[in-house]
């Protein structure tokens, strides 16, 4: 494993509970220009264990990133040719093994617009699937469906049981398309006038199947449906608060230790972050305020950041590179706020995906500005492995947590994260659990990995 020694852009923050554990992130590592970026997912297209990088475009392409052990540049993977006037945008983008092959494929929904003239644009929307055709990340079309509104969400998760993903969008209309053998089923409508701008999945009766639960910014309501009986069959909506002002983000996550799927949600105009406890499986209480954020936050995921077995969650504001990480220091949803500050500011993020970049098991972050595509690298380890952490100075000293009582350690640095040790610098050998190095220059970048061995 390796950690950033970014002098000036390494983000190091103390973990609550833990005494010498850190979090931190090394980068922003610059990977390639990239233009007119919208939306991103972050996947193992190629198989190789660890994750690569997907791109939507405003101009309707699907780039890609190939995590390799060199940095290479953006590919296009897939085009949507068509004879449409102005634009052409891939709105959101979705990697799920949608055929059963046990690779990733990519679910896309991207709308245009036909300048009829006198101010009267006309809208279209479509959803396509593109196959990985042999598990290494080569996409084709293989299914579309046509939609007359832009879709505002969709998705996916195995609604009817069957072992594969559905999808569940809205147009204005809440709809539902069953996975028939990897390919699209026909549209079901749910509800109609629902205006849903955020949609999500999870098992909130504990009846073993998953509901839908929604925002909408226009309505400023939080809600559910019940998967009735397990075959994608939904019941009537119900709300569940009313209280966000522009309620447009919700996500299922454990906030708490109780194993049952718990709620949380942004709203816009009052930058509430809020939880609902569902510790009944039935009944949602009132709302729990997490945060309530003074700058307009462009970014909210639930994820565990910390590998500590619980939700975190992290913000990014809609003004720059300012990142906020809300620690679950509990596992009983109760947050302590650390800033993120990146040094080296690369501009504002358009568009970002979490995933596991190196296979080590913890996420990090992937996210476009106007101009490139960035890595942001998360270096706390899974427990049980050793934590590194980079401390600036006159000279860098490198400290981790011990694998064993007897371990003998290699110190290596590198001037790029994907290279492999026969290109690294081993500085030296030793039984200790911190290591300083002298020969340290304030570089832009450097990395440090640490082997053991008995």
């Amino acid at each position: 494993m390796w950690v950033g020694g970014l002098l000036g852009a390494l983000v190091v923050v103390l973990v609550p509970g833990r005494p010498g554990w850190c979090l931190t992130f090394s980068g922003p590592i610059s990977i390639d220009d990239v233009q007119d970026a919208h939306c991103m997912a972050l996947a193992d297209v190629d198989q190789d264990g660890d994750g690569d990088v997907l791109i939507g475009t405003s101009n309707g392409e699907v780039l890609l990133w190939r995590n390799q052990p060199h940095i290479a540049p953006l590919a296009l993977v897939f085009s949507i040719e068509d004879s449409n006037a102005g634009v052409d945008e891939i709105a959101e983008l979705k990697a799920v093994d949608f055929d059963g092959d046990g690779d990733p494929d990519l679910v896309l929904s991207h709308y245009w617009v036909n300048d009829l003239g006198g101010g009267n644009p006309d809208f279209h929307n479509e959803l396509l699937l593109l196959d990985n055709l042999d598990g290494h990340g080569s996409f084709e079309l293989s299914d579309s469906h046509y939609n007359e509104l832009p879709i505002n969400s969709l998705a996916i998760a195995d609604f009817d049981n069957d072992e594969d993903g559905d999808i569940v969008f809205d147009d204005g209309d809440l709809c539902f398309i069953r996975n028939l053998a990897g390919t699209f089923g026909s549209e079901e409508l749910i509800r109609a006038g629902n205006f849903a701008t955020c949609l999500a999945a999870g098992n909130f009766d504990c009846d073993n199947d998953d509901d839908i639960v929604m925002a909408s910014q226009f309505e400023d309501l939080v809600a559910w449906f019940r998967n009735t009986d397990g075959d994608g069959s939904f019941g009537r909506r119900i709300s569940i608060s009313t209280a966000g002002d522009g309620a447009n983000w919700v996500q299922v996550a454990r906030v708490n230790a109780d194993a049952i799927p718990d709620l949380l949600s942004f709203s816009e105009y009052d930058r509430e972050l809020v939880y609902f406890d569902n510790a009944t499986c039935s009944w949602w209480p009132a709302q729990v305020l997490i945060s309530q954020t003074q700058a307009a936050v462009a970014l909210v995921d639930a994820l565990d950041v910390d590998v500590d077995g619980d939700t975190d969650l992290f913000l990014q504001n809609s003004t720059g590179s300012r990142f906020k990480w809300l620690c679950n220091t509990s596992g009983q949803g109760t947050f302590q706020t650390y800033n993120l500050h990146v040094t080296e500011d690369p501009g504002i993020v358009e568009t970002h995906a979490f995933g596991d970049l190196e296979g080590d098991g913890d996420s990090d972050l992937a996210f476009c500005t106007a101009s490139q595509l960035y890595l942001l690298v998360n270096e706390i380890l899974p427990l049980g492995a050793p934590h590194l952490r980079a401390i600036p100075g006159s000279t860098l000293r490198v400290e981790w947590e011990s694998l064993c009582d007897d371990c003998v350690y290699k110190v290596y640095r590198l001037t790029n994260p994907y290279l492999d040790l026969s290109q690294a610098t081993l500085l030296g050998t030793t039984n200790q659990r911190a290591f300083v190095d002298s020969s340290y220059v304030p570089v832009p970048r450097v990395w440090y990995r640490v082997t053991a061995s008995h």
